[in-house]
């Protein structure tokens, strides 16, 4: 093989190779449509954080619904925090966990859910304790 045809294959091995791996957007990056935030296709009615055994132990219960119209949610993983409320208002983050809801849940469909939560050893609240949350992460699939 001489040294154009080579050329001439790598030539037309690269364009083939471009063609068939590439996918033009043709859609303008003004007209595009943002994406949509994950946390927002997931809600939990009614969660609670109920005590467990000891002081540090809880279980997390509640319905986890899966607001999106076309992604299948497979893992949801919870930011909690326990807070120490003063009664003037004034709040100390004594715990903080990272909790993951592993359940496969269609389109437009909710279920119950149940996860035993730790925060380590929790000091005694100078007010009240209190929790929170806020997603971490969510995995879908189409």
């Amino acid at each position: 093989m001489s040294f154009s045809q080579k050329i001439a294959l790598i030539i037309i091995s690269t364009a083939l190779l471009f063609a068939s791996g590439c996918k033009s957007d043709t859609r303008s990056k003004e007209g595009a449509a943002p994406a949509p935030e994950k946390s927002s296709i997931v809600d939990f009615p009614g969660m609670q954080l109920r005590p467990g055994g000891d002081k540090a132990s809880f279980t997390l219960i509640g319905r986890i619904r899966n607001k999106s119209a076309q992604q299948t949610i497979t893992e949801v993983r919870l930011r909690l925090t326990m807070e120490d409320v003063l009664a003037t208002g004034a709040t100390t983050t004594v715990g903080d966990t990272l909790v993951i809801v592993r359940q496969e849940l269609p389109p437009g469909q909710s279920k119950s859910f149940s996860e035993n939560v730790a925060f380590g050893k929790l000091p005694s609240p100078k007010g009240r304790h209190e929790w929170n949350h806020s997603i971490a992460g969510i995995t879908v699939k189409e």
